[in-house]
């Protein structure tokens, strides 16, 4: 389509977050379609102008700026759709915010009963309360405890390197690396996402109480 000033009730999309099309249902100060240019052909600078944007999933993207818009990862689209539409649109999104705040709340509770549960749990009466989560050194700490609790006798190895944790023992024990991960694979904080390239923590009950580590490495020598 020629670029031209966008109007409230067109019909705009992304792939970004899934959110497919949506409708531009407030605009906010002038736009500038002259001051935005490419740079690389990836990035688009320069706009002075911002959108709100109501989605058909629920989902809203509010003071998007021009230059964004107008950039490769956003589509506009000679459509528009009625005043009307856009409040039926909006009321959803409404709604779709309340059982999403609903959702995060009952996950919160749970969570908290999760703790509190930890904390009242027997089986880990021999461990000691971490001053944080984040703390490594803490956490390797109940791991020793751990591992003496349900496999006395056993001489283990265990060694700290930055946020991870390196455990060994010797091959003549008749102690296979399984059995060892069930045991402490719950100090674990979370796993690498290769398609993105980073590492996604997902912290337990146990861990706010017990302490977490990036990386559990066994190994029988």
């Amino acid at each position: 389509m020629n670029k031209s000033k966008l109007v409230i009730g067109q019909v705009v999309s992304t792939e970004l977050y899934n959110k497919g099309n949506g409708v531009i249902y407030a605009i906010h100060g002038e736009q500038d379609l002259a001051s935005i240019r490419n740079l690389h052909g990836v990035i688009y600078m320069g706009g002075s102008s911002s959108f709100d944007i109501v989605f058909y999933n629920g989902t809203k993207s509010n003071l998007l700026p021009e230059s964004i818009l107008w950039g490769t990862q956003w589509q506009i689209h000679d459509e528009f759709v009625s005043q009307e539409e856009i409040d039926s649109l909006l009321e959803n999104a409404s709604y779709y915010e309340l059982k999403k705040k609903e959702e995060e709340d009952r996950k919160k509770e749970l969570y908290q009963k999760g703790i509190e549960n930890t904390i009242n749990n027997h089986e880990y009466a021999h461990l000691n309360r971490v001053s944080s989560k984040y703390n490594t050194k803490e956490a390797i700490k109940n791991i020793r405890l751990d591992l003496k609790m349900n496999f006395p006798g056993i001489k283990f190895s265990v060694r700290m390197s930055s946020t991870s944790v390196y455990i060994s023992w010797s091959k003549d024990i008749n102690l296979t690396e399984e059995k060892v991960e069930r045991l402490v694979i719950k100090f674990k904080a979370g796993s690498f996402d290769t398609f993105e390239d980073i590492y996604k923590n997902n912290y337990t009950p146990f861990n706010e109480i017990f302490g977490s580590v990036d990386y559990i490495f066994l190994r029988i020598k």
